[in-house]
């Protein structure tokens, strides 16, 4: 494998792993920033509303930017951010929305998917989104037309993202 990596310095970079070989990968020297988490219990979301989606089990988060206690994310490194949402849903579930906040706003939502009566389904939304590193913060919330329930399963619903870039 070859990786190109160039430096703005006159000092050049200086790659050292550590006892075990790794490498870390930073952004200004900070770690890249990165975290999973899911739900240990299924979620009733009432028809015709938004409802935030709570999370409560972290996977790992790198740099502790996720509150299981408010499901709110905060990320502390200023840029943009790859986050992946994944929603499952019971056999009840006729449709729904996820809705990705930023700073109490909705910022970007997937588009409603349908599912099959009898086995439920997933939602997915994809998005790459800058934050401030300071003040901004990101939140899940679904919508659907009729009562559903989210699944708990951590292969159905989950929350992650990690620093792509800096500022």
């Amino acid at each position: 494998m070859t990786a190109t990596i160039n430096a703005s310095t006159t000092a050049g970079v200086v790659i050292t792993p550590d006892n075990s070989g790794n490498v870390l990968l930073q952004y200004n020297g900070v770690s890249t920033p990165a975290f999973y988490v899911t739900k240990s219990g299924s979620q009733s979301i009432t028809g015709n509303s938004t409802t935030k989606v709570t999370f409560d089990t972290k996977v790992f988060d790198t740099a502790s930017i996720f509150s299981t206690s408010t499901s709110i994310l905060t990320p502390t490194v200023a840029g943009y951010y790859l986050i992946n949402v994944i929603l499952g849903f019971g056999a009840a579930s006729t449709s729904g929305q996820i809705n990705l906040y930023k700073n109490g706003s909705l910022a970007m939502n997937a588009p409603p998917a349908s599912y099959n009566s009898s086995i439920g389904g997933q939602m997915v939304l994809t998005s790459l989104i800058s934050v401030n590193g300071t003040t901004d913060y990101l939140e899940i919330y679904t919508y659907g037309p009729s009562t559903m329930t989210i699944s708990a399963s951590s292969q159905n619903t989950q929350f992650s993202g990690y620093l792509v870039r800096g500022a």
